[in-house]
């Protein structure tokens, strides 16, 4: 009969019991071994609505680890790849760690936004990552990242630092108990859903080159309640038209609504802002669609 770890064998374990535990709130597909980069399952949340017909939204990625070994670590000595740290920052799905207590046959998720103070100037040149839950009081913030210089490291493996994220408290915790309440499993729902909604924004935000990020810095666990923070990077030059490019069809589609709801000053001070806002080749026809809308577009030497 063939041998296995126990190592293996207890972190099998906890991927079953996790991924029982979070069919309860929604999908969960399990990655295949084989394929296993650092997600162990892309998941869907339950959408509200009637209880003989379920729809699924709102997905996310998660990793699942042991309560015994609780930290998550991101670029190890022996086998150091900038791709294994890099991903983080990649990732088209919010990203949460998932802590499965097998002797209390529960779940603790927590999230990863605290990653995004690390988010500098694409920079993801990082030697190592910990992702560190922690146990806080309801109001207490969560620590800013520490960087601790790694000792006998090679230097040409990353920036010799490891970075330590404080994860705070669990967003959510759930249990075999959980199972039989629906109303306690769709509250635990909507508590996850609202963080799954922030994230989305920052990765629109990353992709549009906006660098501006949200992060949970206090929260208490199954509760609706959250501090966030914000984090604004500096930005080399070239990403001005990448900001520029990102706000352009928001604020023409404001100046339609505007003059629509009859606020002309607000639009006039759109106009202004519009107009330091690099031309486009559909501008001209904004322009013979509506020239009084888009009678900013003259300056810009559109019209005809």
């Amino acid at each position: 009969m063939a041998g296995l770890y126990n190592n293996f064998f207890q972190g099998n374990r906890s991927e079953l019991l996790a991924d029982f535990l979070l069919s309860a709130i929604g999908i969960a597909t399990p990655v295949r071994r084989q394929f296993d980069h650092g997600v162990d399952f892309y998941c869907n949340l339950i959408k509200s609505g009637s209880s003989k017909y379920l729809t699924f939204g709102y997905p996310f990625a998660i990793q699942i680890k042991s309560i015994s070994k609780p930290d998550v670590v991101f670029g190890s000595k022996e086998n150091w790849k900038s791709e294994n740290i890099s991903w983080l920052f990649e990732n088209e799905l919010p990203f949460f760690i998932g802590i499965v207590d097998k002797k209390n046959t529960s779940i603790d998720v927590y999230d990863t936004t605290g990653l995004w103070q690390l988010y500098l100037n694409d920079e993801k040149n990082f030697s190592q990552i910990i992702l560190r839950p922690g146990k806080r009081e309801k109001t207490e913030w969560r620590a800013n990242i520490t960087s601790v210089q790694l000792e006998n490291w090679d230097a040409n493996k990353g920036d010799s630092n490891t970075h330590i994220v404080d994860l705070g408290n669990a967003i959510i915790n759930i249990n075999s108990e959980d199972l039989q309440n629906e109303n306690i499993l769709s509250s635990k729902i909507e508590i996850l859903r609202e963080v799954i909604k922030i994230e989305q924004e920052n990765i629109i935000r990353r992709n549009l080159g906006i660098k501006c990020f949200k992060e949970i810095k206090a929260n208490a666990t199954n509760e609706n309640y959250c501090q966030w923070g914000m984090n604004f990077r500096d930005f080399e030059e070239e990403y001005i038209s990448k900001v520029y490019d990102s706000i352009r069809l928001p604020l023409i589609s404001l100046s339609l609504n505007l003059i629509r709801h009859g606020k002309k000053e607000e639009l006039d001070l759109i106009k202004n802002l519009l107009k330091k806002i690099p031309k486009e080749d559909y501008y001209q026809d904004l322009y013979n669609n509506n020239k009084v809308i888009f009678d900013w577009m003259e300056s810009l030497q559109i019209a005809e």
